[in-house]
């Protein structure tokens, strides 16, 4: 059995597009949350796999709230008429408040939605019609 090539795979874009991976292992002190052992083979598979079928990955590490929204938001704002999608993982500790998903950082908390709304197509035109893709591996505190 044999992989599909990257035309074969999204036909009409030349790439698959950007994958941004948050790999959150450490947190602030004051947060009282536990590191996140095995997370770093986590982002390493990721990495890996996503490479393997041609996206562009940023794999960044404990990141604070502000820096990964930064970071969406900077990619968003990128040209992507030639990307067929755009993948987000996300890998930390989360949970549900007031029916939000939660997310920690390394000094704080943000919500999925906010990544969400950062690559919707009123955000960037060039995403509109394309697959946006979030992975989320949350492990509760």
């Amino acid at each position: 059995m044999s992989l599909l090539s990257r035309n074969e795979f999204y036909p009409g874009f030349p790439m698959l597009g950007p994958a941004i991976i948050f790999n959150q292992h450490t947190f602030q002190d004051r947060l009282k949350l536990s590191a996140r052992d095995g997370t770093k083979k986590d982002k390493e598979t990721l990495v890996s796999t996503l490479t393997s079928i041609g996206m562009k990955v940023q794999a960044y590490d404990n990141l604070t709230t502000a820096k990964i929204l930064e970071k969406v938001a900077r990619v968003a704002q990128e040209d992507h008429s030639n990307d067929s999608c755009i993948v987000v993982a996300i890998l930390t500790h989360g949970g549900i408040l007031d029916s939000q998903q939660i997310l920690y950082s390394y000094d704080g908390t943000y919500k999925l939605r906010e990544l969400i709304e950062a690559c919707t197509s009123e955000k960037c035109k060039t995403l509109h019609g394309k697959p946006k893709i979030f992975f989320v591996q949350v492990r509760e505190p």
